[in-house]
């Protein structure tokens, strides 16, 4: 039997990466009243196709409303970018924190993408002391005309 010499053996090893535009949403304080969104961009920097499987948000005050990565699953060519709208109604005065996650087939997958938000806290109506005051004689007034 012969041997058969190899030589010049070359292997390409390509590694699948997905890049956000942050690692955190923050939405700070707002009304009740408001239902404010951020977009959130992904991107493919790799070379070779990404394939999004899947964002999702645990059930709560913030919500995937739009963008342009939806549907999933959803292949992103080299270079390519796509966007995740997400809207955050505020559910009470706590602080409240999510996680988004990134299902795809990049190394190190999912992606997660941190999400916080609170509720403005609305003024509690005061009187200044002169209306204190003027309330109070009022009180004394109609207290004294119902007296017999």
């Amino acid at each position: 039997m012969g041997s058969a010499n190899i030589t010049n053996v070359q292997v390409a090893c390509t590694t699948i990466t997905i890049a956000v535009s942050a690692a955190q949403l923050d939405f700070g304080a707002v009304d009740f009243s408001d239902n404010p969104t951020r977009t959130l961009t992904v991107t493919n920097p790799g070379t070779v196709d990404l394939q999004l499987q899947s964002a999702t948000i645990p059930a709560g005050p913030f919500s995937i409303v739009g963008g342009t990565c939806p549907p999933y699953p959803r292949t992103l060519a080299a270079g390519a970018s796509c966007t995740i709208v997400i809207a955050f109604r505020p559910e009470g005065f706590n602080v409240a924190q999510a996680t988004l996650t990134i299902g795809s087939n990049a190394q190190g997958a999912p992606t997660l993408v941190a999400l916080r938000g609170s509720a403005l806290a609305r003024p509690v109506p005061t009187l200044s002391p002169i209306a204190l005051a003027v309330l109070a004689l009022l009180m004394i007034a109609v207290a004294r005309s119902r007296q017999p």
